[in-house]
């Protein structure tokens, strides 16, 4: 990276994915406390490069987000001869 923000690998600009998407968004859009992890792919293969381009991909990993807690669920009923029925999950 250079003192104006441009991003190169083997002096040409790389691709930029998230989450092994490509994207449009630039490294100054993406918000630094949401990003794991940086990935340097200098050799990609033809799955992520079939252009065949020399600069490589640089993979943004976000963290995800887990929340804890439960779900479940409730049911009742009555049925065609007015009995009751309950259930749970």
């Amino acid at each position: 990276m250079d003192i104006d923000g441009n991003i190169s690998v083997r002096n040409a600009s790389p691709q930029i994915f998230v989450d092994g998407r490509p994207t449009t968004l630039t490294l100054d859009q993406i918000p630094a406390d949401q990003i794991a992890s940086v990935e340097v792919i200098t050799n990609p293969s033809a799955k992520y490069d079939a252009s065949g381009g020399t600069a490589g991909i640089l993979n943004i990993v976000l963290k995800k987000t887990r929340t804890v807690g439960y779900n479940g669920s409730l049911r009742a009923g009555i049925d065609e001869r007015g009995r009751y029925n309950f259930g749970a999950t």
